[in-house]
């Protein structure tokens, strides 16, 4: 993860080849320099857990929360069931962890499917697939398969669903360090 002198506050997680920002985390900052900001960047606030995006322009940004299907609010459960269940059509994903033994279930594979899950607290977690004795992480299947996840406010997860029996996942922790995300196992 790079600062910018002029971003008080402002973890910048990415950038366009015209090296403007297109994801970035803030503690409820928005003191946001013009020029800076690609159109459609997404803004994480890791006080709050939600996420927002750029809807106005490079030269004037205008920070607008994303209140739909796309993104939604989990907190993993013991039995990865209710508020720890992500939804079908769900994209981006704030993750509040109470318990490292706790886990929220992938939905059922739909090929293509990306989720970013995003936590906002330095608890743990684990991820499951919807059966994880036949559907795995990076290949790892069994009963009650799951991967652990590192507890780390604002650690980034991404899961691409490449089969009816696979989903590939990789992270990214605060210093914007690249990862595998473990192998599920039980």
């Amino acid at each position: 993860m790079k600062t910018d002198k002029d971003l008080v506050g402002i973890l910048i997680q990415e950038t366009n080849s015209e090296g403007l920002i297109t994801l970035c985390q803030s503690k409820g900052s928005f003191l946001t320099t013009a020029s800076k900001f690609a159109a459609g960047c997404l803004l994480t606030d890791t006080t709050s857990g939600v996420v927002y995006r750029n809807s106005g322009s490079v030269a004037s940004p205008v920070w607008s929360a994303i209140e739909n299907s796309i993104v939604k609010a989990y907190v993993p459960t013991a039995d990865g069931t209710g508020t720890g269940a992500i939804t079908p059509g769900t994209q981006i994903a704030t993750v509040t962890p109470a318990d490292a033994n706790h886990w929220v279930t992938l939905p059922a594979p739909v090929i293509g499917t990306l989720i970013t899950l995003v936590s906002t607290n330095t608890t743990g977690y684990e991820i499951r697939t919807s059966a994880p004795a036949t559907v795995g992480i990076n290949g790892g299947t069994g009963a009650n398969a799951e991967s652990a996840i590192a507890g780390a406010a604002g650690t980034m997860v991404q899961l691409l669903c490449v089969s009816a029996t696979n989903w590939i996942a990789w992270s990214r922790v605060a210093d914007g360090t690249l990862s595998v995300v473990q192998v599920a196992a039980a």
